[in-house]
């Protein structure tokens, strides 16, 4: 409130960086790491995470959803209820142009 009183456009990151421009960085990730598979022939078949504010997950989940590599992603939530990440991953999702269903 104080920078925008004085006349600033400061950008707000939220916990964990749990938004659309965040959960860029994590398809980045994710973009790597099948690069990374595919150079030493070594893969998995499932990613388990613990969560707290829901970008992470949501990042890797996402980014492996889009990829078609077959991986899954398991999320552990830390605090809240399931029903909070879900949430959460909707509306970065829908922030990022994209539809959970």
């Amino acid at each position: 409130d104080k920078l925008l009183s004085e006349g600033k456009s400061p950008y707000v990151i939220p916990v964990g960086g749990s938004n659309a421009l965040g959960t860029w960085g994590y398809l980045l990730f994710v973009e790597e790491l099948l690069q990374q598979i595919d150079e030493t022939g070594r893969g998995f078949d499932r990613v388990i995470l613990a969560t707290g504010s829901g970008g992470t997950a949501t990042g890797i989940a996402l980014g492996f959803a889009l990829s078609g590599a077959g991986i899954n992603v398991d999320c552990f939530g830390v605090c809240d209820d399931p029903g909070y990440f879900y949430h959460m991953a909707d509306d970065i999702s829908k922030g990022m142009g994209v539809t959970l269903g």
